[in-house]
Protein backbone atom coordinates (compact mmCIF):
# COMPACT_ATOMS: atom_id res chain seq x y z
CA UNK A 1 0.00 0.00 0.00
CA UNK A 2 2.86 2.32 0.89
CA UNK A 3 4.58 1.74 -2.47
CA UNK A 4 1.28 2.46 -4.22
CA UNK A 5 0.93 5.76 -2.32
CA UNK A 6 4.52 6.68 -3.19
CA UNK A 7 3.80 6.02 -6.85
CA UNK A 8 0.76 8.30 -6.74
CA UNK A 9 2.82 11.02 -5.04
CA UNK A 10 5.54 10.67 -7.67
CA UNK A 11 2.99 11.00 -10.48
CA UNK A 12 1.50 14.10 -8.84
CA UNK A 13 5.00 15.65 -8.52
CA UNK A 14 5.72 14.95 -12.17
CA UNK A 15 2.44 16.54 -13.26
CA UNK A 16 3.06 19.64 -11.11
CA UNK A 17 6.63 19.96 -12.47
CA UNK A 18 5.35 19.76 -16.06
CA UNK A 19 2.70 22.40 -15.35
CA UNK A 20 5.24 24.74 -13.75
CA UNK A 21 7.66 24.23 -16.66
CA UNK A 22 4.91 25.28 -19.02
CA UNK A 23 4.19 28.53 -17.20
CA UNK A 24 5.21 31.63 -19.17
CA UNK A 25 4.96 29.83 -22.51
CA UNK A 26 2.39 29.16 -25.16
CA UNK A 27 2.28 26.01 -27.25
CA UNK A 28 2.32 26.11 -31.04
CA UNK A 29 1.79 23.25 -33.43
CA UNK A 30 5.01 21.47 -34.34
CA UNK A 31 6.10 20.41 -37.86
CA UNK A 32 3.32 18.91 -39.98
CA UNK A 33 0.86 19.40 -37.12
CA UNK A 34 2.84 17.08 -34.84
CA UNK A 35 3.88 17.54 -31.24
CA UNK A 36 3.38 21.03 -29.86
CA UNK A 37 6.42 23.15 -29.01
CA UNK A 38 6.53 25.83 -26.26
CA UNK A 39 7.53 29.36 -27.25
CA UNK A 40 9.70 30.95 -24.57
CA UNK A 41 8.27 34.16 -23.11
CA UNK A 42 4.88 33.89 -24.82
CA UNK A 43 1.55 33.12 -23.17
CA UNK A 44 -2.01 33.49 -24.43
CA UNK A 45 -2.08 37.04 -23.06
CA UNK A 46 1.52 38.30 -22.83
CA UNK A 47 4.87 38.55 -24.59
CA UNK A 48 7.82 38.96 -22.24
CA UNK A 49 10.81 40.91 -23.55
CA UNK A 50 14.06 42.09 -22.03
CA UNK A 51 16.26 45.14 -22.43
CA UNK A 52 19.88 45.81 -21.37
CA UNK A 53 20.62 49.54 -21.49
CA UNK A 54 23.55 51.11 -19.66
CA UNK A 55 21.99 52.74 -16.58
CA UNK A 56 25.15 53.17 -14.52
CA UNK A 57 28.20 53.26 -16.81
CA UNK A 58 29.71 55.49 -19.52
CA UNK A 59 26.53 55.54 -21.64
CA UNK A 60 24.15 56.16 -18.72
CA UNK A 61 22.51 59.27 -20.20
CA UNK A 62 21.82 57.37 -23.42
CA UNK A 63 20.62 54.27 -21.57
CA UNK A 64 18.07 56.14 -19.47
CA UNK A 65 16.58 57.73 -22.59
CA UNK A 66 16.61 54.51 -24.64
CA UNK A 67 14.70 52.75 -21.87
CA UNK A 68 12.05 55.47 -21.95
CA UNK A 69 11.78 55.10 -25.72
CA UNK A 70 11.07 51.38 -25.54
CA UNK A 71 8.66 51.76 -22.65
CA UNK A 72 6.75 54.63 -24.28
CA UNK A 73 6.15 52.62 -27.45
CA UNK A 74 5.21 49.47 -25.52
CA UNK A 75 2.71 51.39 -23.36
CA UNK A 76 1.24 52.90 -26.54
CA UNK A 77 0.85 49.45 -28.11
CA UNK A 78 -0.57 47.89 -24.93
CA UNK A 79 -3.16 50.66 -24.61
CA UNK A 80 -4.39 49.69 -28.06
CA UNK A 81 -4.91 46.09 -26.95
CA UNK A 82 -1.40 44.78 -27.59
CA UNK A 83 -0.45 42.63 -30.57
CA UNK A 84 -3.02 39.98 -31.52
CA UNK A 85 -4.48 40.27 -28.02
CA UNK A 86 -1.15 39.92 -26.20
CA UNK A 87 0.24 42.70 -23.99
CA UNK A 88 4.02 43.24 -23.93
CA UNK A 89 5.91 43.06 -20.63
CA UNK A 90 9.36 44.68 -20.44
CA UNK A 91 12.06 43.51 -18.00
CA UNK A 92 15.05 45.87 -17.79
CA UNK A 93 18.54 44.87 -16.65
CA UNK A 94 21.37 47.41 -16.32
CA UNK A 95 24.40 46.17 -18.30
CA UNK A 96 26.67 49.07 -17.30
CA UNK A 97 28.01 49.10 -20.87
CA UNK A 98 30.36 46.35 -19.71
CA UNK A 99 30.92 42.87 -21.23
CA UNK A 100 30.93 40.94 -17.92
CA UNK A 101 27.77 42.57 -16.56
CA UNK A 102 26.13 42.11 -19.96
CA UNK A 103 26.80 38.36 -19.87
CA UNK A 104 25.26 38.15 -16.38
CA UNK A 105 22.24 40.25 -17.38
CA UNK A 106 21.67 38.23 -20.55
CA UNK A 107 21.76 34.93 -18.65
CA UNK A 108 19.20 36.25 -16.17
CA UNK A 109 16.84 37.48 -18.89
CA UNK A 110 17.11 34.31 -20.98
CA UNK A 111 17.20 31.55 -18.36
CA UNK A 112 15.49 33.08 -15.31
CA UNK A 113 13.00 35.49 -16.85
CA UNK A 114 12.50 33.43 -20.03
CA UNK A 115 12.15 36.44 -22.36
CA UNK A 116 11.09 36.00 -25.97
CA UNK A 117 13.38 38.77 -27.26
CA UNK A 118 15.82 41.47 -26.09
CA UNK A 119 15.06 44.98 -27.34
CA UNK A 120 18.38 46.67 -26.81
CA UNK A 121 21.96 46.03 -25.68
CA UNK A 122 24.30 48.93 -24.97
CA UNK A 123 27.98 49.04 -25.91
CA UNK A 124 29.73 47.46 -28.89
CA UNK A 125 32.15 45.32 -26.87
CA UNK A 126 29.42 44.45 -24.37
CA UNK A 127 27.10 43.24 -27.13
CA UNK A 128 29.87 41.22 -28.78
CA UNK A 129 30.25 39.31 -25.50
CA UNK A 130 26.79 37.74 -25.90
CA UNK A 131 26.65 37.14 -29.68
CA UNK A 132 27.22 33.40 -29.28
CA UNK A 133 24.74 33.14 -26.41
CA UNK A 134 21.78 34.76 -28.19
CA UNK A 135 22.50 32.81 -31.36
CA UNK A 136 22.74 29.50 -29.51
CA UNK A 137 19.62 30.12 -27.40
CA UNK A 138 17.75 31.65 -30.36
CA UNK A 139 16.81 34.96 -28.75
CA UNK A 140 15.93 37.75 -31.24
CA UNK A 141 18.10 40.64 -30.04
CA UNK A 142 18.27 44.30 -31.07
CA UNK A 143 21.27 46.57 -30.65
CA UNK A 144 21.43 49.98 -28.96
CA UNK A 145 24.46 50.74 -31.13
CA UNK A 146 25.40 50.26 -34.73
CA UNK A 147 28.78 48.55 -34.98
CA UNK A 148 29.45 46.48 -38.11
CA UNK A 149 30.27 43.46 -35.95
CA UNK A 150 26.54 43.26 -35.14
CA UNK A 151 25.78 42.08 -38.67
CA UNK A 152 29.13 41.05 -40.21
CA UNK A 153 29.35 38.13 -40.25
CA UNK A 154 25.59 37.70 -40.57
CA UNK A 155 23.76 36.63 -37.40
CA UNK A 156 20.27 35.17 -37.61
CA UNK A 157 19.10 36.48 -34.22
CA UNK A 158 20.52 40.02 -34.31
CA UNK A 159 18.85 43.11 -35.77
CA UNK A 160 20.35 46.59 -36.22
CA UNK A 161 17.79 49.38 -36.65
CA UNK A 162 19.87 52.43 -37.52
CA UNK A 163 22.77 53.49 -39.73
CA UNK A 164 25.95 51.51 -38.87
CA UNK A 165 28.81 53.63 -37.52
CA UNK A 166 30.97 52.51 -40.43
CA UNK A 167 28.59 54.21 -42.87
CA UNK A 168 28.05 57.24 -40.62
CA UNK A 169 31.82 57.77 -40.70
CA UNK A 170 31.90 57.40 -44.47
CA UNK A 171 29.01 59.87 -44.82
CA UNK A 172 31.06 62.44 -42.89
CA UNK A 173 33.83 62.15 -45.49
CA UNK A 174 31.26 62.36 -48.30
CA UNK A 175 29.88 65.57 -46.78
CA UNK A 176 33.33 67.17 -46.78
CA UNK A 177 34.21 66.15 -50.34
CA UNK A 178 30.85 66.24 -52.15
CA UNK A 179 28.69 68.70 -50.22
CA UNK A 180 31.37 71.20 -49.21
CA UNK A 181 33.42 70.60 -52.40
CA UNK A 182 36.71 70.30 -50.52
CA UNK A 183 38.71 68.12 -52.91
CA UNK A 184 41.93 68.03 -50.87
CA UNK A 185 40.94 68.11 -47.21
CA UNK A 186 43.45 68.05 -44.38
CA UNK A 187 41.64 65.23 -42.65
CA UNK A 188 42.24 63.69 -39.22
CA UNK A 189 40.40 61.25 -36.96
CA UNK A 190 39.87 61.05 -33.20
CA UNK A 191 38.41 57.70 -32.17
CA UNK A 192 37.55 55.71 -29.07
CA UNK A 193 39.96 52.78 -28.89
CA UNK A 194 37.41 49.98 -28.79
CA UNK A 195 35.12 48.10 -31.20
CA UNK A 196 32.86 51.13 -31.65
CA UNK A 197 35.64 53.63 -32.35
CA UNK A 198 37.65 51.33 -34.59
CA UNK A 199 34.54 50.57 -36.63
CA UNK A 200 34.15 54.31 -37.19
CA UNK A 201 37.83 54.66 -38.07
CA UNK A 202 37.54 51.95 -40.74
CA UNK A 203 34.61 53.79 -42.29
CA UNK A 204 36.65 56.99 -42.54
CA UNK A 205 39.62 55.11 -44.02
CA UNK A 206 37.56 53.28 -46.66
CA UNK A 207 35.60 56.34 -47.77
CA UNK A 208 38.78 58.47 -47.83
CA UNK A 209 40.42 55.81 -50.02
CA UNK A 210 37.41 55.83 -52.36
CA UNK A 211 37.91 59.58 -52.83
CA UNK A 212 41.71 59.38 -53.08
CA UNK A 213 42.26 61.20 -49.79
CA UNK A 214 45.16 60.72 -47.37
CA UNK A 215 44.41 60.93 -43.64
CA UNK A 216 46.90 63.21 -41.87
CA UNK A 217 46.59 61.79 -38.37
CA UNK A 218 44.65 59.18 -36.39
CA UNK A 219 44.42 59.72 -32.62
CA UNK A 220 42.88 57.15 -30.25
CA UNK A 221 41.58 57.79 -26.74
CA UNK A 222 40.64 55.32 -23.99
CA UNK A 223 36.95 54.67 -23.36
CA UNK A 224 35.88 56.62 -20.28
CA UNK A 225 38.77 59.13 -20.55
CA UNK A 226 38.21 62.33 -18.58
CA UNK A 227 39.85 64.56 -21.19
CA UNK A 228 41.28 64.50 -24.73
CA UNK A 229 43.62 67.46 -24.42
CA UNK A 230 46.75 65.71 -25.69
CA UNK A 231 44.87 64.40 -28.73
CA UNK A 232 43.55 67.88 -29.55
CA UNK A 233 47.09 69.29 -29.34
CA UNK A 234 48.40 66.50 -31.56
CA UNK A 235 45.78 67.11 -34.26
CA UNK A 236 46.50 70.84 -34.14
CA UNK A 237 50.24 70.19 -34.67
CA UNK A 238 49.39 67.90 -37.59
CA UNK A 239 47.60 70.79 -39.31
CA UNK A 240 44.17 69.14 -39.38
CA UNK A 241 41.39 71.30 -40.84
CA UNK A 242 38.67 68.64 -40.78
CA UNK A 243 38.37 66.24 -37.84
CA UNK A 244 36.02 63.26 -37.83
CA UNK A 245 35.18 61.85 -34.39
CA UNK A 246 34.49 58.21 -33.59
CA UNK A 247 33.30 59.29 -30.15
CA UNK A 248 30.31 59.53 -27.84
CA UNK A 249 28.69 62.79 -26.66
CA UNK A 250 31.10 63.35 -23.75
CA UNK A 251 34.30 63.20 -25.79
CA UNK A 252 32.90 65.11 -28.75
CA UNK A 253 32.02 67.92 -26.36
CA UNK A 254 35.41 67.75 -24.62
CA UNK A 255 37.13 67.92 -28.01
CA UNK A 256 35.38 71.08 -29.26
CA UNK A 257 35.70 72.73 -25.84
CA UNK A 258 39.46 72.09 -25.68
CA UNK A 259 39.97 73.18 -29.30
CA UNK A 260 38.24 76.48 -28.47
CA UNK A 261 40.27 76.89 -25.26
CA UNK A 262 43.73 76.53 -26.81
CA UNK A 263 42.88 78.94 -29.63
CA UNK A 264 44.06 79.12 -33.22
CA UNK A 265 42.47 75.74 -33.90
CA UNK A 266 39.02 75.81 -35.45
CA UNK A 267 38.58 72.70 -37.60
CA UNK A 268 35.35 71.46 -39.10
CA UNK A 269 34.30 68.69 -36.68
CA UNK A 270 31.87 65.89 -37.57
CA UNK A 271 30.86 62.98 -35.35
CA UNK A 272 28.41 60.06 -35.25
CA UNK A 273 24.87 59.93 -33.89
CA UNK A 274 25.97 58.97 -30.30
CA UNK A 275 27.29 62.55 -30.02
CA UNK A 276 23.85 64.04 -30.64
CA UNK A 277 22.03 64.93 -27.44
CA UNK A 278 21.57 67.31 -24.54
CA UNK A 279 24.71 66.11 -22.73
CA UNK A 280 26.77 67.43 -25.65
CA UNK A 281 25.33 70.91 -25.09
CA UNK A 282 25.80 70.65 -21.31
CA UNK A 283 29.55 70.04 -21.69
CA UNK A 284 30.44 71.88 -24.91
CA UNK A 285 28.32 74.99 -24.29
CA UNK A 286 29.06 77.69 -26.91
CA UNK A 287 32.10 75.75 -28.19
CA UNK A 288 29.60 73.33 -29.73
CA UNK A 289 28.39 75.89 -32.26
CA UNK A 290 28.89 74.56 -35.78
CA UNK A 291 29.60 70.99 -34.66
CA UNK A 292 28.08 68.47 -37.08
CA UNK A 293 26.94 64.86 -36.86
CA UNK A 294 25.91 62.09 -39.25
CA UNK A 295 22.57 60.66 -38.16
CA UNK A 296 19.50 58.87 -39.52
CA UNK A 297 16.98 59.89 -36.82
CA UNK A 298 14.36 62.62 -36.93
CA UNK A 299 14.42 65.50 -34.46
CA UNK A 300 11.86 66.95 -32.02
CA UNK A 301 9.67 69.57 -33.64
CA UNK A 302 9.87 68.11 -37.14
CA UNK A 303 6.35 67.63 -38.53
CA UNK A 304 7.16 64.10 -39.75
CA UNK A 305 7.74 62.93 -36.17
CA UNK A 306 4.75 64.67 -34.56
CA UNK A 307 2.78 61.46 -33.87
CA UNK A 308 5.73 59.82 -32.09
CA UNK A 309 6.45 63.05 -30.19
CA UNK A 310 2.90 62.94 -28.83
CA UNK A 311 3.45 59.33 -27.71
CA UNK A 312 6.74 60.00 -25.88
CA UNK A 313 5.26 63.05 -24.14
CA UNK A 314 2.10 61.18 -23.11
CA UNK A 315 3.73 58.05 -21.70
CA UNK A 316 7.20 59.17 -20.52
CA UNK A 317 6.95 62.98 -20.43
CA UNK A 318 9.95 63.29 -22.73
CA UNK A 319 10.68 64.58 -26.22
CA UNK A 320 11.77 62.09 -28.92
CA UNK A 321 15.43 62.89 -28.32
CA UNK A 322 18.29 60.98 -29.97
CA UNK A 323 18.59 58.13 -27.50
CA UNK A 324 14.84 57.92 -26.94
CA UNK A 325 14.64 57.19 -30.66
CA UNK A 326 17.34 54.53 -30.43
CA UNK A 327 14.95 52.68 -28.14
CA UNK A 328 11.68 53.50 -29.83
CA UNK A 329 12.82 52.49 -33.33
CA UNK A 330 13.78 49.04 -32.02
CA UNK A 331 10.31 48.74 -30.48
CA UNK A 332 8.61 49.94 -33.67
CA UNK A 333 10.28 47.31 -35.83
CA UNK A 334 9.85 44.58 -33.20
CA UNK A 335 6.10 45.18 -32.95
CA UNK A 336 5.82 45.34 -36.75
CA UNK A 337 7.39 41.87 -36.80
CA UNK A 338 4.99 40.61 -34.13
CA UNK A 339 2.03 41.94 -36.08
CA UNK A 340 3.14 40.24 -39.26
CA UNK A 341 3.93 36.95 -37.50
CA UNK A 342 0.25 36.56 -36.57
CA UNK A 343 -1.52 35.18 -33.52
CA UNK A 344 0.25 31.79 -33.62
CA UNK A 345 3.55 33.32 -32.46
CA UNK A 346 6.64 31.11 -32.61
CA UNK A 347 10.31 31.96 -32.92
CA UNK A 348 10.42 30.67 -36.49
CA UNK A 349 7.43 32.61 -37.77
CA UNK A 350 8.63 35.75 -35.99
CA UNK A 351 12.05 35.58 -37.69
CA UNK A 352 10.36 34.91 -41.06
CA UNK A 353 8.07 37.88 -40.46
CA UNK A 354 11.00 40.15 -39.57
CA UNK A 355 12.87 39.06 -42.69
CA UNK A 356 9.86 39.88 -44.87
CA UNK A 357 9.28 43.40 -43.53
CA UNK A 358 9.09 45.89 -46.38
CA UNK A 359 8.96 49.66 -46.08
CA UNK A 360 7.76 49.71 -42.45
CA UNK A 361 6.29 53.14 -41.70
CA UNK A 362 8.59 54.55 -39.02
CA UNK A 363 6.46 57.69 -38.57
CA UNK A 364 9.37 60.05 -39.16
CA UNK A 365 11.69 58.54 -36.55
CA UNK A 366 14.05 57.34 -39.30
CA UNK A 367 13.88 56.11 -42.94
CA UNK A 368 11.28 53.37 -43.44
CA UNK A 369 12.68 49.90 -42.73
CA UNK A 370 13.02 46.85 -44.97
CA UNK A 371 14.81 43.67 -43.93
CA UNK A 372 15.51 40.32 -45.57
CA UNK A 373 16.82 36.82 -44.93
CA UNK A 374 20.34 38.05 -45.70
CA UNK A 375 20.12 41.63 -44.37
CA UNK A 376 19.24 42.42 -40.74
CA UNK A 377 20.49 46.04 -40.74
CA UNK A 378 18.05 48.70 -41.82
CA UNK A 379 19.89 51.46 -43.71
CA UNK A 380 23.28 52.82 -44.77
CA UNK A 381 22.14 56.43 -45.26
CA UNK A 382 22.66 59.46 -43.02
CA UNK A 383 21.61 63.10 -42.75
CA UNK A 384 24.16 65.70 -41.62
CA UNK A 385 22.94 67.85 -38.71
CA UNK A 386 24.53 70.97 -37.19
CA UNK A 387 24.42 71.84 -33.49
CA UNK A 388 22.99 75.13 -32.23
CA UNK A 389 23.89 75.52 -28.53
CA UNK A 390 21.78 78.68 -28.17
CA UNK A 391 18.56 76.76 -28.84
CA UNK A 392 19.92 73.28 -27.95
CA UNK A 393 18.67 72.00 -31.29
CA UNK A 394 20.05 70.29 -34.39
CA UNK A 395 19.51 71.72 -37.87
CA UNK A 396 19.60 69.60 -41.03
CA UNK A 397 22.37 70.89 -43.32
CA UNK A 398 22.62 67.99 -45.77
CA UNK A 399 19.89 65.50 -46.74
CA UNK A 400 19.65 61.74 -46.30
CA UNK A 401 22.35 60.26 -48.51
CA UNK A 402 24.57 57.22 -48.97
CA UNK A 403 28.36 57.52 -48.86
CA UNK A 404 30.28 56.51 -51.95
CA UNK A 405 31.21 53.07 -50.56
CA UNK A 406 27.50 52.17 -50.16
CA UNK A 407 26.35 53.16 -53.66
Amino acid sequence: MTSKNNLVKLLICLIVTMLLAGRGTVEAAGPAGGEKVATRGVTANTIKIGMMPDLSGPYRAAGLEARKGVEAWVKHINDQGGIHGRKIQVIVEDNGGNPSTTIAAANKLIFNDQVFAILGVHGASAFEAIFDLVEKEKVPTFSLGYSTSNFKPFKKMIFVIGTPYYYQAARAVTYIVEDLKISKPKLAVLYQDDAFGRDFLHGVRDEAKAHGITILKEEPYVRGAREVNSQVASLKRAGAEQVILGAIYVHAALFVREAARIGDFNPLVIGPNPTVGDVFFDIAKEAGKGYKAADCFGKPGEKEIAEVEAITKKYENILPLEFVLMGITNAQVFTAGLEKAGKNLTLDNFIKAMESLKDVDMKGTMPNVSLSAVKHHSTTESVIYEADPATRTWKKVSPLKNPKIAR
